[in-house]
């Protein structure tokens, strides 16, 4: 029986982060991978059994927000890389930092549970480890949350299968009218692929769904990137964010996409979002026909809620991953809502889990970084957690905003945070900072990069006055051409913005009250 400090079950992509921030920090420490590989789902596969990204998978969030702090993306890279090109980033972090020889390969955890003061991890092949801390890192994509059984799905006699088993068009999808349900990126791209063969292509979204275009075309940059420390003061994303909101209604319709079988109820930046928008130029062509959600199904002939009915040959569900690790006691088994910060079990805080909070915007592994600095720091005692008390009023509390604040969208969906409030929170919490006004009064020019570069992961190491260089050089990488309109807005045209948005910001405010009081409690929805 081995023994560590900190056990980490996962080489993905946050598993591997915490391995870093951990060792760094002197911790003897253990990763459990249960594949041959590091990745988690950027390792494609074939199997119908294994998620992972399907063989025309590029990010949704650009690189800038995907960059580790002090691990930079080749410069070749595109702002939006394929999958495999995320996967040799991730092999090059675990060369550089040395991580392999950490890694238990094909190590499945298959129960973990805490005997006095150790953490006890039994793996299928009836190995024993024990550890001080355990860090989960196994991700959202355990269990597929499978509805073909459930009503009306099971009365489906066409092919109906999980988004788990699709990976690309086959010859059998060619010619065949085929559904989609789901309102999340990963429909968005199969949609994307499958209108190409199919005879023709109905997509379901029940709810309604925000969509937005990862790329800004009269910026000429990612959307994601538009979130300055400027920007953030003269149109906050939190709240309403009135200009944006308004902006991206005014560009493509309400939502974003204007179509009113796909209606909302929920505002902006209170929606997860799918940013796979490319798919709507589809719809425009007519060869995607957008639905609402499914009402019925008889046989082959499926029912609409908006009373339309067609023949469908086959049914893929994009209907997500239940919030569940199988290897954890039922007690661990709960939303990332009610931890503290997202992250540490509120009792037991020798537990963290990693790369677990989902942003409307913004990216995963953005989040999992700080979120790993956090526990290598508390497990080294340099950050010291509130007392019992004070962890169950608090995250009591936080629970009760963020389903406050995602009151009109599904609460199937767990984890959802807006990056913009949750970020702010983790950096005070690690004590990071982002000194704005060291410059204000010896450099200027550094003053204004400072508060005119977008976001990225060496905002980190910001209060690390080595790292000074490297960060100004990561400005400059992602500074937008002088020719750009998001060039022009940030350095002069932000002063419009600052004008027009208090004014917005109170039009939306009484508006977003008013249908508060008025909405039917169905409304708010709880499915």
């Amino acid at each position: 029986m081995q023994h560590y400090d900190i056990g980490i079950i996962g080489a993905g992509w946050s598993g591997l982060m915490a391995s870093k921030y951990a060792i760094q920090q002197g911790f003897t420490v253990l990763i459990l991978e249960q594949e041959e590989h590091i990745g988690g789902v950027w390792k494609y596969s074939d199997s119908p059994n294994r998620a992972t990204v399907i063989k025309s998978t590029e990010t949704t969030s650009s690189r800038s927000l995907t960059e580790i702090s002090d691990f930079p993306m080749p410069d070749d890279y595109p702002h939006f890389p394929h999958h495999s090109q995320i996967y040799t980033y991730l092999e090059n972090y675990v060369k550089h930092f040395n991580l392999a020889e950490h890694i238990r390969w094909q190590a499945k955890v298959i129960k973990s549970e805490k005997k006095g003061n150790v953490w006890q991890v039994y793996l299928e092949d009836g190995e024993l480890y024990q550890f001080n801390n355990l860090i989960v890192c196994a991700g959202l994509h355990q269990s597929p949350n499978d509805i073909s059984q459930e009503k009306p799905f099971s009365n489906f006699t066409g092919k109906i299968i999980h988004s788990i088993a699709y990976k690309e068009t086959l010859p059998e999808h060619q010619t065949k009218r085929i559904l989609v349900v789901g309102g999340g990126e990963t429909a968005s791209d199969i949609s994307n692929e499958l209108s190409l063969v199919s005879q023709e292509l109905y997509w379901s979204i029940r709810n309604g769904q925000w969509f937005i275009n990862k790329w800004t075309p009269c910026y000429d940059r990612p959307f994601d990137e538009q979130n300055s420390f400027l920007e953030r003061l003269v149109s906050p994303v939190a709240h309403f964010n009135a200009f944006y909101g308004t902006w991206l209604q005014w560009l493509w319709g309400y939502n974003g996409h204007g179509i009113p079988v796909w209606r909302s109820q929920a505002g902006y930046m209170r929606q997860f979002v799918n940013k796979s928008s490319a798919v709507l130029e589809k719809i425009k062509d007519g060869k995607i026909f957008p639905k609402p959600g499914v009402a019925n199904i008889q046989g082959r002939i499926v029912y609409f809620t908006d009373g339309t009915q067609t023949e469908i040959d086959i049914i893929i569900l994009c209907t997500g991953y239940k919030p569940v690790l199988t290897f954890l006691p039922q007690k661990y088994n709960y939303s990332s809502y009610e931890r503290f910060l997202h992250i540490f079990d509120v009792e037991d805080p020798s537990i963290a889990f990693v790369g677990f909070v989902r942003p409307v915007i913004g990216s995963i592994p953005a989040i999992a970084e700080v979120q790993s600095k956090i526990i290598a720091d508390v497990f080294a005692g340099n950050i010291i957690l509130p007392n019992l008390a004070k962890r169950r009023k608090i995250a009591a509390k936080t629970a009760k905003k963020w389903r406050n604040y995602f009151r009109f969208t599904s609460q199937r969906i767990e984890g959802l945070v807006d990056i913009s409030v949750y970020m702010p929170i983790l950096y005070k919490f690690a004590g990071l900072y982002w000194p704005i006004f060291r410059f204000a009064f010896k450099n200027l020019i550094r003053f204004w990069q400072t508060i005119t570069a977008s976001y990225h992961g060496s905002f980190m190491l910001f209060n690390q006055k080595q790292y000074e260089s490297y960060i100004l050089e990561r400005f400059q990488f992602y500074q937008p051409s002088p020719d750009s309109l998001r060039y022009k807005i940030i350095h002069g045209g932000w002063i419009v913005i600052l004008l027009v948005n208090p004014m917005l910001t109170v039009y939306y405010y009484l508006k977003d009250f008013w249908h508060i009081i008025t909405a039917p409690k169905d409304q708010i929805l709880d499915k």
